[in-house]
């Protein structure tokens, strides 16, 4: 938690106060075309983003309307409940998505989505799933083993998130994406100059 009397004007919330949502639906693989909406499976995420450079499955447009309530939308956070030991960031259980554009698919099985209540900024939020005191967390309401771990959502929901008013979450969230931002400039900028400079040094010892 956040240093008593630092912030006086936070209030402690747990995750269920503070978002709305939504389990991901059990599709069949009958129900699979090459073609039409996408279904985003656990497999379909990595450490904080939806893969593109896997195999996709789809479900027929025609047919996805009836599953309008599972479509991913723009701010939503997704959070898998099955994976691996929290450590393994990139495939582990627990481990929050944030979606940044709209109509990115279907949400199947074994994950959540949450959406925006009026008083709270999924943005804000997802900062906290960034944070060590998030993954500490989830790593003691794991079960299971290294390969395949778990976590219900009566657990999840009772993590802990310091809130500010909603202007202040806005700016904090606002602010903390610039610096994000920087720094994948920066790391642009490492690997194009690290790039740069292999190709010198073949250059000169050829």
């Amino acid at each position: 938690a956040y240093p008593a009397g630092k912030y006086p004007d936070w209030e402690e919330k747990k995750l269920g106060e503070v978002t709305k949502y939504t389990k991901g639906f059990a599709f069949k693989s009958g129900q699979y075309l090459e073609a039409g909406e996408r279904v985003i499976r656990v497999s379909d995420l990595g450490a904080d983003s939806i893969k593109y450079d896997n195999e996709m499955i789809f479900i027929s447009s025609e047919s996805s309307q009836e599953y309008e309530k599972y479509r991913l939308k723009k701010n939503n956070i997704v959070i898998t409940t099955v994976g691996s030991k929290p450590e393994m960031i990139e495939s582990a259980v627990g481990r929050g998505i944030f979606i940044r554009d709209e109509k990115e698919g279907f949400l199947n099985q074994n994950m959540l989505k949450f959406e925006n209540i009026k008083s709270s900024s999924n943005e804000f939020i997802f900062n906290y799933l960034k944070s060590k005191k998030y993954q500490y967390f989830v790593k003691g309401i794991a079960r299971g083993n290294a390969n395949q771990a778990n976590i219900t959502v009566k657990d999840l929901l009772l993590f802990k998130i310091g809130t500010p008013s909603l202007p202040e979450q806005q700016k904090i969230a606002t602010y903390l994406s610039s610096l994000d931002q920087k720094i994948e400039t920066v790391n642009h900028q490492i690997t194009h100059t690290q790039t740069f400079k292999k190709g010198l040094l073949q250059g000169m010892f050829v």
